[in-house]
């Protein structure tokens, strides 16, 4: 909110409530208090403050309205956080979401080269483009996937798949797991 705005509310405030219920070192109280306020924000506390109360609001008042307020937002905000969370988390089975969130804690923590960060960017391109819960992205439900030495042109190696299809392939191939991504890039 801009001081301009802050002084139209004021303004209704003083015309409601008295031109002497709010003096100049009263109103830099209040502006220091309400200042990172949004005007739509501020102008819902005033509307409310107008309509309902029968005295000039304090800073005490306006403090208490500015908390609910923030708290308001706040539950839309985490709301909309959890909607989102959702999506994420039906988007991907939860093999990939634990090998991304792996991948942005090793990220973080610099345990991920730039070139490990790159495979692992095409990976989550690749999950994106197979839609929800369709398949096992690395091995689409075969229990298999193959990967190649990184700056090798051919020479796949197979190995068993971390998704649940995996689990159940008996066959004697290497488990694959996210580690192998430092010296293999998944062939797609």
């Amino acid at each position: 909110m801009t001081p301009a705005e802050f002084q139209v509310q004021v303004g209704r405030l003083s015309e409601t409530f008295g031109k002497n219920a709010y003096g100049s070192e009263r109103i830099a109280l209040i502006w220091k208090e309400v200042s990172l306020l949004s005007n739509e924000t501020f102008i819902r506390i005033v509307d409310r403050f107008v309509g309902e109360l029968r005295q000039a609001p304090l800073l005490p008042d306006f403090r208490e309205a500015a908390s609910k307020e923030r708290e308001q937002l706040w539950g839309q905000k985490k709301q909309e956080e959890r909607v989102t969370a959702k999506e994420f988390e039906s988007a991907f089975s939860r093999d990939d979401t634990s090998m991304i969130a792996s991948a942005i804690i090793k990220r973080i923590t610099a345990d991920l080269t730039d070139a490990e960060w790159e495979s692992v960017l095409r990976m989550l391109d690749n999950l994106s483009k197979t839609g929800p819960r369709a398949k096992c992205t690395r091995c689409q439900d075969t229990g298999a996937l193959f990967a190649r030495r990184k700056g090798d042109v051919c020479g796949d190696h197979a190995f068993r798949c971390d998704c649940p299809a995996g689990e159940r392939n008996r066959s004697a191939s290497a488990r694959w797991n996210f580690s192998m991504l430092k010296n293999f890039e998944v062939c797609s």
